[in-house]
């Protein structure tokens, strides 16, 4: 026995210490081999289905970040052994599985990078997209799902590394995948060189037409990307063949010859675009032979077009003395009354009898101006700066002149949008991009215009926002029948990129528009004016081919480039100057700073490239037809993120000032348009309003009484007089409701300032009464209540968004801007006007997770979660979509959707692919400040009122505590609140309808009034001092009533027992260890009288059915983390995952926490986070204001944790929608300036 050995075992007391360390090693050692052999049994992968394009079902690999991340852990578990000192015992095995882990890692990366791109390629070859390589694939595709089919057998990860030959077959497939790769992008940039405008479509796109291109559905889908004017064609017999095109606006123009479909999708594109072009031709010459006018028989760009050329014959011929001008003028006049009296009811020709007045109007003034001028032949200085018309008889060709410069008339449908309206300043501006043109330069629109088209130079118009930089651009294009392609610039936009867009432009013959192109960063600027100065070298010296890279190809001499800007500094923030070679090329057209009573103040901005490094040089074809524009506002003045352009890139454009617009004229022009007789007294009435609300109304960020707004109230004054053509058109003209926008305050001023301008007119109100029946139905389903004020503003919500594509709803947190907009969509659906809507949190995901990127090393381009939205939203456009946008508003974001909400209703992306919307489609802006932010359609909302709250707040409650609960509201509710909001002593600032709900949160399912009146002060004294706290519970809420300890009045609590208030008292029968004190986990929590009042609060959160979120804060040292650990000690249902906020904390950090404590799930609704050990899970951010905000403000991790809480879920890498069931989250933090963010939520 051990006795009598004892003294052998003292004796050997150091040895046996040494063997019993050492087998407690090997133990140590044994046992993570025998955890590897067990992770090698049991892991598997996550396999889903695939539907092959042969029809088959084949398992496929997911979930690959997992399986990856888990051989990464093993890895790092087997090299911690070699720290062992009795490592060497057990090399031979763990050598063997330091080699399994390592292959088997390598073939996981092989197997992930070989799955994405077969997946990409599979159902491109699958269609016969690429012949040339559908034998090399269709070995690929054997051998891969030879492999797919054994991962399906035994699913085993480590079963990978026992397969023979499988590291040379996997790097076999990815050289051959690879090659398939390289092989597609060339068959792809050969069928865009083959019709270049397919260099405006993305891969995918481009793919779909490739594989089914006599598919009509696919062809209807993807033709309005290719031919700005043809929204949709129509087929002939068996839909072998195109007979006729048709406009977004319903104009169907039957072409002069069929258009065969054949397989070669090019082919049969090319020969549309040449036969649309030849019966635009042919239709024009037929027209101007006819005698009289036909509205009924010819398009509206032929009209318009014979109207210009008759025009100009007819007025030179009155300069020349065969006829006399006053004549002339005389039937202008008379023609255009005779238009202005015609009421027809088919929508396409009563837009082309717009058309022709918008012109017409412009003729007469022509002649008024040649009149005052006493001109007295054709060659006289202000009839030659014209923009003039004539056939060339002998070619049987349109030409257009103006001074000097001649171009020619290129035939592009152009369809029969609206038209810009013709003023002075469009004239100097048209004038100074012609000669740009005529020199070979770039246009830039910025201020008063001077001169510039003929010699290659594009134009380069900059200015204040809505001074007609982009729209002067496009209507010029319009006049020269070009297909103009508008790019809002932004900095996913890198140099490769612009290069491909400038291929396509020069090659097809089109103008590109490049607008706010000083956002576009410095060196950016610097190299993409040697592609500019490339394109114009090629169209001045007519030399038919430009050097940008490796390839050649012919140029299009009509083409040109445009850029729109605002000037660099003065308030215009992220723009750049233009380097002075950049400067060289353009023409500058100074659109001028505009004035109280002419230019919106509505702010365009741009967006920037980034990450250029090298300009590709490549030798491409350019169509001398293609020009390119940039439009821009001024860097500085408000205009968020532009850079000023650099030195260089500036001679390249031609820059065009763009000055104050005429109002009055516009107005005057648009109502007489639209059918108005008093179309002068109502134009001068109407400015007058938008001067005086300018000069009276106090000044706000989003307030815009200037041109757009202007533009929205005419376009409004013409629907109503079409929808009541016998009404007074005075009183048709005021029905447009501009309230919206206004503070209550200004509401008042502007109503008054209505009467005194429009002193003889009644006002009306729009009717709505579909809606206010379904209203009533909302308000029952949903068990809340609808005041006059929401149905007010439920209206002007819905009118504006008929007219507008982008609408504000502003106001603070908690005023019922969701609840807006929802019941609105509810009632829409019960009056069969169903909408379908996608909510975004912008400032919750990174940029590029919002808008998309471009990947740099394979050019290949990933949608974000607003570029996917907008995808669907496209698809069909007999549905009503909105695009709800619930956060902050800043430019580097918004800026990016500055083409949509314009009149161009368009975004574009990096990778030159363009999403043109539908008027079925919305974006809904929801924000409680608009100081970030451009001026735009606002319906401001305030704070709701309280009565209103707890009225819908007791619909929820049950029916037979209501009486109860209305008394001691009535009682006691209401003075509280008054108390609270005229003392004001917040411990941190929040809005008054947070205060409301914050105190009802606490009265659910009182019995007694003693329980409510300590609700009511729990909820509503959470956020007072203490000093305001014990007033509040002695002189308001426990006013009257005798209290247990008047000395403490806000340490009391409701005793259900004794159907009582009671007061806490200290207990301090815990008996405190040293070592307890300075382990702060295990530390025990004292319980005071005021810690025991802190407990039952957050126990009573913590406990919620409902489990809303909320905000523990205080100075350092006070408490929070004893008082938050021993609260969660009390919920044993509960597991509690800890974040600790630093400045750098972002939402990955958050999500990877969830990750770590949750599981997804499947469900009816689909994907769905859960806790994973626990029944509910408590989030808890600790130290939530150290998140240190962006430069406008924002937190990404605040606003990730208000579209969490508010929506329930949030978007994962895949941007799919993943639910959020039984998360409660938790913050704290010390009371400071940011934590005013985290109180938002």
């Amino acid at each position: 026995d051990l006795l009598t050995v004892h003294e052998k075992i003292t004796a050997n007391i150091e040895a046996l210490k040494s063997l019993n360390a050492r087998a407690q090693g090997e133990v140590t050692i044994r046992e993570a081999i025998q955890e590897l052999e067990l992770w090698a049994a049991q892991t598997e992968f996550t396999l889903t289905e695939y539907k092959h394009t042969n029809g088959s079902i084949i398992k496929v690999i997911k979930d690959w970040k997992d399986s990856i991340n888990s051989v990464k852990d093993t890895e790092a578990l087997l090299q911690s052994l070699k720290n062992s000192p009795y490592y060497a015992q057990f090399i031979d095995k763990t050598s063997i599985w330091e080699t399994r882990l390592a292959d088997l890692d390598q073939y996981l990366q092989w197997m992930n990078e070989i799955q994405r791109k077969w997946i990409y390629l599979e159902p491109i070859f699958g269609r016969g997209s690429l012949p040339s390589e559908a034998s090399r694939f269709n070995r690929v595709d054997v051998e891969f799902r030879t492999i797919l089919n054994e991962v399906a057998r035994d699913s085993r990860l480590v079963s990978l590394c026992s397969r023979q030959y499988l590291r040379r077959t996997l790097e076999q497939i990815i050289d051959q995948l690879n090659r398939c790769q390289r092989a597609l992008n060339q068959f792809l940039e050969e069928k865009r060189s083959a019709f270049p405008r397919f260099y405006f479509l993305g891969d995918d796109d481009l793919l779909e037409i490739l594989g089914q291109s006599t598919n009509p559905i696919v062809i209807q889908a993807h033709l309005k990307k290719l031919f700005q004017g043809i929204n949709k064609v129509v087929f002939g017999e068996a839909n072998q063949t195109l007979v006729a095109i048709v406009s977004a606006h319903g104009e169907r123009v039957q072409l002069s010859k069929p258009v065969r479909i054949v397989p070669q999708v090019e082919i049969w594109l090319q020969e549309l675009s040449n036969e649309m072009k030849s019966t635009i031709r042919l239709l024009t010459i037929d027209c101007l032979r006819q005698a009289s006018l036909d509205p009924g028989k010819y398009p509206s760009q032929v009209l318009c077009l014979a109207e210009q050329i008759r025009f100009c014959r007819d007025c030179e011929n009155a300069l020349d003395k065969t006829r006399d001008l006053k004549q002339f003028q005389s039937e202008l006049k008379q023609q255009l009354a005779a238009y202005t009296s015609s009421r027809v009811e088919d929508f396409v020709l009563d837009l082309k009898l717009k058309s022709l007045i918008l012109d017409l109007i412009h003729h007469i003034n022509i002649v008024d101006e040649l009149i005052k001028e006493n001109a007295s032949n054709s060659s006289c200085w202000f009839w030659q700066k014209q923009l003039r018309f004539y056939l060339d008889t002998n070619a049987q060709h349109i030409v257009i002149r103006q001074v000097n410069a001649k171009f020619d008339y290129t035939y592009e449908y152009q369809g029969n949008a609206p038209k810009l309206v013709h003023t002075p300043l469009t004239d100097k501006c048209y004038l100074t991009l012609t000669q740009a043109m005529s020199m070979g330069l770039g246009g830039n629109p910025y201020g008063p215009a001077g001169t510039a088209m003929s010699m290659g130079l594009g134009g380069n118009p900059y200015g204040p926002a809505g001074t007609g930089k982009t729209e002067s651009v496009k209507a010029l294009g319009n006049l020269f029948a070009r297909q103009v392609l508008v790019f809002n610039c932004d900095e996913g936009i890198d140099v490769h990129s612009m290069s491909r867009i400038f291929v396509g432009l020069v090659q097809c013959g089109a103008w590109g528009c490049f607008d706010e192109f000083n956002r576009l960063d410095q060196t950016v600027l610097s190299a993409v004016s040697m592609q500019v100065q490339t394109i114009q070298n090629a169209i001045k010296s007519r030399s038919g081919v430009c050097s940008l890279g490796n390839k050649q190809i012919s140029v299009d001499s009509n083409s040109a480039i445009f850029i729109t800007l605002n000037p660099a500094g003065k308030g215009y923030g992220g723009r750049q100057k233009l380097p002075d070679n950049l400067k060289q090329l353009f023409r500058p057209v100074a659109m001028s700073v505009p004035d109280n009573e002419l230019i919106a103040e509505t702010i365009l901005y741009s967006e920037g490239f980034k990450e250029a490094k090298v300009l590709a040089r490549k030798l491409i074809s350019v169509d001398s037809n293609s020009a390119i524009f940039i439009t821009l506002n001024p860097a500085g003045k408000g205009y968020g993120g532009r850079q000023k352009l650099p030195d260089n890139l500036k001679q390249l454009f031609r820059p065009v000032a763009m000055s104050v617009p005429d109002n009055e004229l516009i107005a005057e022009t648009i109502l007489y348009s639209e059918g108005f007789k008093e179309a002068k007294v109502l134009a001068r009435k109407l400015v007058t309003i938008f001067n005086l609300t300018r000069e009276m109304l106090s000044q706000q960020q989003h307030y815009d009484w200037g041109l757009r707004a202007l533009k929205t109230v005419l376009r409004g004054c013409g629907d109503m007089l079409t929808a009541n053509p016998t009404g007074d058109e005075r009183q048709i003209a005021l029905l447009l409701n501009t309230l919206s926008k206004l503070t209550f305050a200004d509401s008042s001023r502007f109503n008054v300032l209505v009467d005194d301008v429009f002193t003889d007119v009644k006002k009306g109100t729009a009717q709505f009464d579909d809606l206010i029946e379904a209203l009533k139905r909302v308000s029952d389903e949903m068990k809340i209540t609808i005041t006059d004020i929401q149905k007010r503003k439920i209206f002007e919500l819905y009118e504006q968004m008929r007219q507008r594509m982008g609408v504000v709803l502003v106001g603070p947190s908690g005023c019922g801007k969701s609840t807006l907009w929802r019941v609105l969509k509810r009632a829409l659906a019960i009056v069969n006007k169903p909408v379908t809507t996608y909510t975004i949190n912008p400032k919750a995901i990174s940029r590029t997770k919002l808008l998309g990127y471009m990947d740099l090393d394979t050019r290949e381009w990933f949608d974000g979660v607003l570029t996917a939205a907008a995808r669907e939203v496209v698809k069909d456009s007999s549905v009503d979509a909105w695009i709800v946008c619930d956060g902050d508003i800043d430019p580097e974001w918004v800026e990016a959707l500055n083409s949509v909400l314009d009149d161009n209703r368009l975004l574009t992306m990096p990778s030159g692919e363009r999403i043109q919307f539908g008027a079925n489609v919305n974006f809904l802006f929801e924000t409680d400040d608009l100081s970030c932010a451009s001026p735009a359609t606002v319906s401001r909302m305030e704070d709701m009122d309280a009565r209103e709250i707890v009225k819908a707040w007791l619909r929820e409650e049950e029916e037979d505590a209501h009486i109860d609960l209305q008394q001691w509201i009535d009682d006691h509710l209401y003075r509280c609140l008054k108390w609270i909001w005229d003392k004001n002593e917040y411990e941190i600032k929040v809005s008054r309808t947070a205060t409301v709900y914050n105190a009802l949160c606490h009265l659910r399912g009182v019995k007694s009034r003693e329980e409510f009146l300590v609700g009511l002060y729990r909820g509503l004294s959470s956020n007072l001092n203490q000093e305001a706290r014990n007033s509040f519970a002695q002189d308001v809420v426990f006013s009257g009533i005798t209290l247990p300890d008047p000395r403490s009045p806000s340490n009391v609590c409701y005793d259900s027992r004794l159907g009582s208030i009671i007061s806490y008292t200290d207990d301090t029968t815990v008996n405190i260890s040293l070592e307890e004190m300075q382990h702060e986990e295990r530390r025990p929590y004292i319980l005071t009288a005021a810690a025991q009042a802190a407990r039952d609060t957050v126990c009573s959160w913590l406990r919620s059915d409902n489990r809303q979120p909320f905000i523990v804060f205080g100075p350092d040292g006070c408490g929070k983390e004893s008082l938050l650990r021993y609260c969660f000690q009390t919920d044993p249902n509960s597991q509690v995952a800890v974040l600790h906020c630093s400045a750098q904390t972002s939402a990955e950090h958050l999500l990877q926490v969830l990750a770590q404590h949750c599981v997804q799930v499947s469900s009816t609704s689909g994907r769905v986070l859960k806790p994973k050990e626990k029944a509910n899970l408590i989030v808890y951010l600790k130290a939530l204001n150290l998140v240190k905000p962006d430069k406008w403000g924002t937190c990404e991790l605040v606003a990730f944790l208000q579209q969490m809480l508010t929506y329930r879920g949030y978007y994962d890498e895949k941007l799919e929608w993943i639910g959020l069931e039984n998360i409660q989250v938790l913050k704290s933090g010390f009371v400071g300036i940011l934590f005013q963010n985290v109180l938002q939520l």
